[in-house]
């Protein structure tokens, strides 16, 4: 439970960071950094952007890591953000 908030932590901050960012400087994604994902056992992280119609994009970030003596487990956020502001 512990990491899974973290997790949740790190992957609301991202979206919230693009959201602020606004609509025209969006990019396709990939992978990034927080100060946070150390906390996290075998952590990977990453955004992704898609066309949800021509005015909108779908943006959806993830948050990976290892549980000791379980499988990988993840966490993901999702939201739109529009040109004139998000959603």
């Amino acid at each position: 439970t512990r990491h899974a908030d973290i997790a949740l932590k790190i992957a609301n901050h991202k979206l919230e960071d693009l959201r602020a960012g606004g609509y025209a400087v969006l990019s396709s994604g990939g992978s990034f950094s927080d100060s946070l994902l150390g906390t996290l056992p075998n952590s990977t992280s990453s955004y992704m952007v898609a066309d949800f119609n021509a005015k909108t994009k779908a943006v959806t970030v993830a948050v990976s890591w290892q549980d000791p003596g379980k499988s990988t487990r993840s966490v993901a956020l999702s939201t739109l953000v529009t040109q004139t502001g998000g959603i």
